[in-house]
């Protein structure tokens, strides 16, 4: 791999780039410019500017966090997954779901009614035998 040699201008101006950019990093200049980290480290290092660390994305244990804070601070992320997790799931179900806003409010409401009996009976009848209560006649097949 060949060496490039960039203009003292352009070092200057790179250099200067990231002194008047506040909460820039060294990786994110370098990239934008199209040179390597270690050059603008270099070029950094000779003008005498100090290198900024990125800051921490998230506090965390031995941030001087108390308790509560952090209890809160973990609620709020849970909360945000569990939307994200419901955007996924309407996301993926959509396709399937939009053909039933196609019926008349009428036969919508009755197909949600009839799938709650459903339920409903689905789970009555081996409520009762396990009871002892009352006890459903048997039809012929």
């Amino acid at each position: 791999m060949t060496k490039k040699n960039y203009s003292e201008e352009f070092r200057r101006d790179a250099v200067e780039l990231y002194r008047d950019t506040g909460g820039s990093t060294v990786a994110g200049i370098a990239a934008d410019l199209g040179v390597s980290h270690g050059s603008l480290t270099t070029w950094l290092k000779n003008a005498g500017i100090p290198i900024r660390r990125p800051a921490a994305t998230a506090p965390g244990p031995g941030t001087g966090e108390t308790p509560e804070q952090e209890a809160a601070r973990l609620r709020a992320e849970v909360a945000h997954l569990r939307a994200e997790k419901t955007i996924r799931l309407w996301n993926n179900a959509w396709q399937e779901f939009i053909p039933f806003l196609d019926y008349d409010t009428e036969i919508r409401r009755v197909l949600c009614s009839t799938n709650a009996i459903e339920s409903l009976n689905a789970r009555y009848p081996a409520g009762c035998e396990s009871s002892g209560g009352i006890s459903l006649p048997k039809l012929p097949h």
